[in-house]
């Protein structure tokens, strides 16, 4: 269930498919992101932190049931050494890239499943818990953190 549209980080518009070649702003400012996560991928930017993708996904747990495990997934652009972010809130985490021991993505995956329209439902209110998270980070201080390790 991925339903990402083209997002520019830049100018915070929505960018058409047919209309990607035209769009004023650099290609490597254009993201693949679910509407439900601009916000995240907004403060993310902001940060320093550039997202190339922001998806999230309701798999069906089996054939017999209609219950869905809710994942969200963060790609970032420029790998990080450290957690600048510091400690996440509950079901998110840090995706390591194994080759480069560093960061990769950002990632939340919920304990329990959820029905139908209620997957959604909930999609939006772990991506406002997590916007509200970053809203409390300070975005010159993430930048400098980003500086100081390198990246």
């Amino acid at each position: 269930m991925i339903k990402s549209t083209l997002y520019c980080l830049e100018c915070r518009e929505y960018v058409p498919l047919h209309l990607r070649d035209n769009h004023p702003c650099p290609s490597d400012k254009i993201a693949a992101v679910d509407k439900e996560m601009t916000g995240i991928v907004d403060r993310l930017y902001d940060m320093g932190i550039t997202p190339t993708c922001a998806v999230w996904t309701a798999t069906k747990q089996s054939d017999d049931e209609i219950e869905y495990l809710l994942t969200v997934q963060i790609e970032i652009e420029s790998q990080v050494c450290q957690p600048v972010l510091g400690d996440l809130p509950t079901g998110w985490y840090y995706g390591w890239d194994e080759e480069t021991d560093k960061i990769c993505m950002l990632g939340y995956l919920d304990f329990e499943c959820y029905v139908g329209a209620r997957a959604k439902e909930r999609v939006r209110a772990v991506a406002r818990k997590f916007e509200k998270f970053l809203s409390k980070k300070d975005p010159a201080a993430v930048k400098a953190m980003l500086l100081l390790t390198g990246v």
